[in-house]
């Protein structure tokens, strides 16, 4: 869960990526693109934005069974 800005609030959000690991890899990176784009209205960060939209959280194991 977050919110921003800080002092007096706009936004508040909470986001969950099932069997998708700690929030830290998914969760967190998604939530602070969406609070990014609702405050300024564009992403300083593409490549972050990019590694969301390339992942398959349909099929996560299909990462494991490229390793081989």
């Amino acid at each position: 869960m977050a919110f921003a800005p800080k002092d007096n609030p706009k936004i508040a959000i909470a986001v969950y990526v099932e069997e998708a690991g700690f929030g830290g890899t998914w969760a967190a990176p998604i939530s602070s693109l969406m609070i990014e784009k609702y405050l300024t209205g564009k992403i300083s960060k593409p490549k972050k934005e990019q590694r969301i939209f390339d992942a398959d959280f349909i099929h996560p194991e299909k990462e494991k069974d490229d390793s081989h």
